[in-house]
């Protein structure tokens, strides 16, 4: 009996539908009260239009957290001395399928003082999800099945008959990382000022979903 591994891997790009975007909300001075009376102003403003995304049904959801206050000293330039300072931060968390109403709002904020964000994390909805990955595991397995009949082929034998699978780190003895994953971007916001105002061009990103595996083979 002639026995012989082999691996399977199938891949598979989807649209994003969603993408969820954190904004950070921080200011820093020397007066605790006041970088904490800016922050919950700035806190408040952004709330409002999650709740406002929210209902319009542009965003699906979104989350919250309070206004923290921390101090910090700050080394004076030039100087072996420090300052006492204060930030107040906040983050809130917004989860959007109307990605013109996103452009729209980060565009706005951006006109904001003490806004910050860094990315979108494009993703896909639950539904989607389970389908993309019961596709690429048959896919995957497919992948094996067929490199299997080729190896054969090539060494002059029979039909060859399938013993075992093994997702990608589960085979007894060898490593490695889980059998399917995603591959999510976290986009760069770019400012585009062509038209002399501030507006964001974001691009959705496809969201790849792979699944791996490994199968043992006898003839």
């Amino acid at each position: 009996m002639t026995t012989f591994v082999v691996s399977g891997h199938a891949s598979a790009l989807h649209p994003a539908e969603r993408a969820t975007i954190t904004v950070t909300v921080s200011f820093t001075g020397p007066d605790r009260k006041a970088v904490r009376t800016q922050a919950l102003a700035a806190h408040a403003a952004v709330v409002a239009d999650a709740k406002s995304h929210d209902a319009s049904k542009a965003a699906t959801e979104w989350y919250a957290d309070s206004v923290a206050v921390d101090a910090y000293n700050e080394w004076v330039k030039d100087s072996d001395t420090t300052v006492l300072r204060y930030r107040a931060q906040s983050q809130v968390r917004v989860t959007f399928t109307d990605f013109d109403a996103l452009v729209d709002w980060v565009s706005d904020l951006a006109e904001r003082s003490g806004i910050e964000f860094h990315g979108i994390d494009w993703k896909l909805t639950e539904p989607t999800r389970l389908r993309v990955q019961r596709e690429v595991r048959v896919a995957s397995v497919q992948d094996a099945i067929t490199k299997a009949h080729d190896y054969a082929a090539g060494l002059g034998l029979g039909s060859p008959q399938l013993e075992k699978v093994y997702e990608e780190g589960l085979r007894p003895g060898v490593g490695g990382g889980p059998g399917i994953g995603f591959s999510k971007s976290m986009v760069p916001l770019g400012l585009s000022d062509a038209s002399g105002g501030a507006v964001f061009e974001l691009k959705p990103e496809d969201v790849q979903v792979d699944a791996s595996i490994t199968a043992d083979f006898t003839m």
